[in-house]
């Protein structure tokens, strides 16, 4: 199943677990962001990578 931006929802999930693979809970977070993920329109999912694009490229993005 292919959702907001376009991925695989078993390859978001990888991303997902391979930024979170320090983090405890690592699978369980996962599933939760690919929920989240599904349910986002791929309208908002590109509005979201634009804003996030224009946040690096100002420099303006907050320490996580």
């Amino acid at each position: 199943m292919r959702a907001a931006a376009d991925f695989d929802r078993s390859l978001f999930l990888t991303f997902a677990v391979l930024i979170l693979d320090r983090e405890s809970n690592a699978l369980g977070r996962a599933r939760a962001y690919g929920a989240l993920y599904e349910n986002l329109t791929r309208e908002v999912a590109q509005r979201t990578l634009r804003f996030w694009r224009m946040r690096r490229q100002s420099g303006d993005v907050a320490a996580a």
